[in-house]
């Protein structure tokens, strides 16, 4: 993937944006797969903006994933695609992990 993501940055004239995603959001859906979980996150916040939020976050709901889910709701509200809903999952996942501080 890595490679096919260099030559479509390379090449802007053959590769739209939207090829560019796609093509994060499928290395970050084989890094799932894989169990790389932090890789496969690391990808889907390149994908905001341009997937839908819930595809993303729906997969990290669980216990041991659930840090994951709100790096990207954190990114979500950082790039200022945050919805009222996402605001407010990330507010209780931060206060289901102990991190009240940053729910506030």
């Amino acid at each position: 993937y890595a490679a096919a993501i260099s030559l479509a940055y390379s090449d802007p004239q053959s590769y739209r944006p939207r090829d560019v995603v796609d093509l994060y959001r499928r290395h970050a859906e084989h890094l799932y797969r894989r169990g790389d979980y932090a890789g496969s996150m690391d990808r889907y916040v390149l994908t905001i903006g341009s997937l839908e939020p819930s595809h993303v976050v729906f997969r990290f709901l669980d216990a041991p994933r659930v840090r994951l889910a709100a790096r990207y709701l954190t990114a979500l509200r950082d790039a200022g695609l945050a919805a009222p809903v996402h605001d407010e999952l990330l507010r209780t996942i931060l206060l289901k992990i102990g991190d009240g501080e940053a729910a506030a």
